[in-house]
C-alpha cells in the first residue's frame, strides 16, 4: 500500500481489497475440495471489517488534507 504512493494510494488499496478477496476465496474453496470445514475468519477480520477500516482511513486522510490546505492557506494570507 505505501510503496504506491500518495497520488495512487485509492488505487492501490483497490487491487490490495480485491487481492484479500481473492485469496479469501482461494482459502475457503480449497478447504471445501478437501472437505474441511471453509474458513472464517475471526471477528475483526472479516472483509467487512477491513472495509470499514479502510473506510475511516480514507476519511482520516481527507480531513488530514483539508487541514493542511486550509493552514496553508492562512500562512499565506499572513505573509
Amino acid at each position: 500500500m505505501f510503496k504506491c504512493g500518495h497520488f495512487v494510494g485509492v488505487g492501490c488499496r483497490f487491487v490490495e481489497k480485491g487481492n484479500l478477496e481473492v485469496l479469501l476465496f482461494t482459502i475457503q474453496s480449497k478447504m471445501r475440495a478437501n472437505n474441511q470445514k471453509p474458513y472464517t475468519p475471526r471477528e475483526g477480520r472479516m472483509l467487512a471489517d477491513i472495509n470499514r477500516a479502510w473506510e475511516e482511513l480514507e476519511r482520516a486522510e481527507h480531513e488530514r488534507e483539508l487541514a493542511l490546505r486550509d493552514e496553508l492557506i492562512r500562512f499565506d494570507s499572513q505573509h
